[in-house]
């Protein structure tokens, strides 16, 4: 079902993350062109969020477009370095988009910080695996 976005001008900047919050709902239903209209809207009220950047780019990467989740990471990492799922996201994007070496950069910048990790330990090896290196 298509999502009804509200049209006009926002006083309160904090608008962004109630469409945020619908385009989280919209990606959990499996609705990703929901998320990315939800998305789109919270960064028209509020471009300087990095989190909304982040969860665009998951979303992007959900709906196909690793370009474009790439993209959303690298602005997210661009904004806030501290954020350190945007490496996850835009590694994996890197994988499915066929630069596995991109996507080991990126997962050992997000396993420097979160070693324990597993998902992404496991990640990193069917990437290297890919590159030959295991």
């Amino acid at each position: 079902m298509p999502v009804q976005l509200l049209q006009g001008t926002f006083e309160d900047p904090c608008r962004a993350f109630n469409f945020s919050d619908l385009g989280d709902v919209e990606l959990q239903k499996g609705d990703t062109a929901g998320a990315l209209a939800a998305f789109n809207a919270a960064l028209e009220v509020e471009p300087r969020w990095p989190v909304i950047w982040l969860h665009r780019a998951h979303a992007k990467m959900e709906h196909g477009d690793f370009q474009g989740a790439i993209e959303d990471a690298s602005a997210t990492l661009a904004q806030d370095g501290r954020i350190v799922r945007a490496y996850a996201v835009r590694g994996e994007s890197y994988f499915k988009s066929g630069d596995a070496a991109k996507a080991v950069l990126d997962y050992d910048e997000f396993l420097r910080q979160e070693p324990e990790n597993a998902i992404l330990r496991w990640k990193r090896s069917r990437a290297r695996l890919d590159l030959g290196q295991l």
